[in-house]
């Protein structure tokens, strides 16, 4: 056993490097107490053991075995007594006997430090005790003797036997037969020259692409390569147009067209089906709200013009410098009005123009990253025609649509119009020259409205058009929400406005003021809102040498306002007025106010209190000269003043009759007949009249030429009956009769 005295020059024992032995090494975690059996040998009292397999290695190194708790030894019990690399001998043991060494990394601290053990060295077998005892492959001794290829054969049998053997920095040489197996090291790039072909595991070839050709399926111009059930495949080159279809696992691949689902389909190429929509991102536009994206725009409508297809533009915000045409057979569908939008950087240009037939606008936004001061939105020139414009919406324009002179057939529908700018702006203009004008116009469901601090000038203007349709549209918050003022040789002919809400004007909800020259005929509002304007809800006032004729107000609702309709003609100027049906109330001034009028009737209308609105202080209210005109069947019962005829003066045949709260009107004072034949004409409403003779005179009553009465007395008197206008004779001799009458 070596010694274990302490070194004090460098702080080791002697024994640091290679311990005394120890009879046995664990091969487990053990019970460092008591006298027991490892790796099958009995040890005792003092055998010293190599424990290195406890479950916590700071338990490993040298252990004195007792029949008590055993302790370590004393040349492994200290911090100097180990490091990494000390060698323990074990000398007995079925599996562990040999030489162990510590491959724990330096400190070690006993106690603390996990020690680990490898097994170094084993003892060797009584077989290897001498060379003489090895037995070797004949001829092994004579190559080892004298290594020459010759020699080398005697070992291994297919080697040729000639030429010299080189294992290290030298050619393996050319053998001329046999075949090498399992080489390692083999330096191709320089070793080996040639091809070996694909017999042989190579490709025959002498370049990468000349390889992949060689042990490729394919043979045809576009075929291509897939995995089938056991091998790698050819799929042969199909129709141009056709895309490669996955069939689900276990299937091979296939090239397919596109089908449409459904009986009748056919099968087209999946470019054709893509080309049927042309995307405005196919030419470049970005819609990120930076870039300027009016040429892909332009290019993509050209394309699609050319190829019969329509554009789309998916989401996004598509800056616009320039006006976008759209010629013939344009049509532009977006994403929706919140998702994709068309924004122009100009103050003053179109966004787009339409000179074409049969173009569209579908689910976009149109608006401004400036303030608008000039332009249109959209503007319809005088070549356009069958446009249409659907589920859209425009923010703040000067003027968001034109339709210019000669355009025939358009509809905007399901669209909104929001804060079109202050005082000068208009939502909505149609009409522009003296030719002309723009026909067949529908707007549906189309809503105008701005703040109500902030109003544009109108909402929509007409100036020059016909048989335009508003149907379901709001208009609200204008100064004037409807503005109808054609001016010199202009006309607005046939509008139609049903099931819309006018509201909040500034000045006027419906304004109809021809100008110079200028005509308004055929309108129909039926079924309307019209309400709250600041001054009248229904203005219509032509100029002295403009027309207005034949308008129908019916079904309306009308309330507020200082004026429910103000109407002011000049000598015939203002005819075929008909208000019928409505509910009017809420009025400071006047329910319906009525200057100059020919041909006009105001009948069956409530005129007061109504609809949760308060009356009005004068009902109707004429003025001027009222020829043909007709005041029937009102109820003006919520009307402080009826009917105020005072300034006014009725001719052709005008009446006033069957209005609750106004008819009956009561008794006149008795009055004496004129010069004999005295004729007698009742006035606007139903009379009857009263006539008697004074003294014992007689008179006649005569109708149509027809002697109805005889008055014989001065006591009795006789009643005729006469509707509005109707007239009597009365011829008397010396004494002309007197009369009273009774107006219902």
């Amino acid at each position: 056993m070596t010694s274990i005295q302490i070194d004090r020059t460098d702080g080791l024992s002697s024994s640091t490097a290679i311990k005394g032995p120890c009879r046995v090494a664990t091969t487990a975690n053990i019970t460092l107490s008591g006298e027991q059996t490892i790796d099958g040998v009995a040890v005792v009292t003092d055998d010293r053991v190599l424990v290195k397999n406890q479950t916590s290695g700071v338990d490993n190194g040298i252990w004195k075995v007792s029949t008590g708790v055993w302790t370590r030894t004393k040349d492994f019990s200290g911090n100097r007594d180990v490091r990494k690399g000390t060698i323990v001998t074990v000398t007995d043991g079925s599996t562990n006997s040999g030489w162990w060494q510590v491959t724990t990394s330096d400190p070690i601290v006993i106690g603390s430090t996990s020690i680990a053990f490898a097994l170094l060295v084993q003892p060797y077998d009584a077989d290897l005790a001498s060379w003489a005892a090895i037995t070797r492959a004949t001829g092994f001794d004579a190559f080892v003797a004298a290594p020459s290829s010759a020699n080398l054969r005697a070992v291994l049998t297919d080697e040729t036997g000639t030429g010299a053997a080189y294992f290290q920095n030298g050619a393996l040489g050319t053998p001329s037969s046999g075949t090498a197996t399992n080489l390692t090291g083999l330096p191709l790039s320089t070793g080996v020259t040639g091809q070996l072909p694909i017999g042989n595991g190579g490709t025959g070839q002498a370049t990468a692409a000349a390889a992949f050709d060689a042990l490729s399926p394919n043979t045809t111009r576009g075929d291509i390569t897939f995995r089938n059930a056991t091998t790698n495949a050819r799929l042969a080159a199909s129709t141009s147009g056709y895309l490669l279809m996955t069939n689900g696992a276990g299937a091979d691949p296939s090239w397919a067209g596109f089908v449409q689902a459904g009986t009748g389909a056919v099968t087209r190429t999946w470019q054709g089906k893509a080309r049927d929509v042309i995307s405005v991102k196919d030419f470049g536009a970005v819609g990120d709200n930076s870039t300027d994206d009016t040429a892909a725009i332009v290019a993509a409508l050209a394309a699609a013009i050319s190829l019969g297809a329509s554009v789309y533009a998916p989401a996004g915000v598509y800056r616009v410098s320039s006006p976008i045409t759209l010629a013939s057979g344009a049509a532009i569908f977006g994403a929706g009005p919140t998702q994709t939008v068309f924004r122009t950087t100009s103050a003053t240009a179109n966004v787009f123009t339409v000179n074409g037939v049969s173009c569209g606008l579908y689910g976009l936004r149109i608006d401004a990253s400036v303030t608008r001061s000039a332009g249109w939105y959209v503007d319809l020139t005088g070549t356009a025609a069958n446009f249409r414009m659907i589920n859209f919406t425009m923010g703040a324009p000067f003027e968001a649509i034109r339709i210019a002179d000669a355009v025939g057939d358009a509809l905007f529908a399901d669209g909104r119009i929001d804060d079109t700018v202050a005082t000068t702006g208009r939502s909505i203009r149609i009409g522009t020259g003296t030719g002309t004008g723009p026909v067949v116009l529908v707007f549906s469901n189309v809503n105008c409205v701005a703040s109500t601090g902030a109003k544009p000038q109108s909402h929509l203007s007409l100036f020059n058009c016909g048989d335009i349709s508003l149907i379901g549209c709001q208009f609200i918050a204008g100064v004037y929400n409807v503005e109808i003022a054609p001016g010199a040789s202009q006309g607005v002919y046939s509008v139609k406005s049903t099931n819309s809400y006018y509201d909040q004007a500034g000045t006027t909800n419906v304004r109809i003021v021809p100008t110079s020259t200028g005509v308004v005929k055929r309108g129909v509002f039926v079924n309307n809102w019209i309400s709250s304007a600041g001054t009248h809800n229904v203005d219509i006032e032509p100029a002295s040498t403009a027309t207005v004729d034949g308008l129908t107000f019916s079904c309306n609702e009308v309330f507020g306002g200082t004026y429910g309709y103000y109407m002011t003609g000049i000598s015939g100027n203002l005819t075929g007025i008909n208000i019928s049906n409505e509910m009017i109330a809420g009025s400071s001034s006047i329910g319906i106010a009525m200057d100059t009028l020919t041909k006009a009737q105001v009948s069956n209308n409530i005129i007061g209190s109504v609809g949760g609105f308060g009356g009005v202080a004068t009902g109707i209210s004429t003025f001027g000269t009222m020829s043909k005109v007709q005041i029937v069947n009102n109820d003006l019962d919520g009307a402080t003043t009826k009917i105020n005829t005072a300034g006014a003066t009725f001719t052709n045949g005008s009446r006033i009759e069957g209005n609750i709260g106004y008819n009956p009107v009561g008794a006149v004072a008795a009055a004496t007949a004129g010069a004999s034949p005295f004729t007698y004409t009742a006035g606007t409403s139903a009379e009857t009249v009263y006539f008697k003779q004074t003294a014992t005179n007689t008179a006649t009553i005569t109708q149509g030429g027809q002697q109805i009465a005889t008055l014989a007395n001065a006591s009795t008197y006789y009643p005729v009956d006469l509707g509005p206008n109707e007239s009597v004779v009365v011829t008397w001799a010396t004494t002309a009769p007197t009369y009273t009458k009774m107006i219902h």
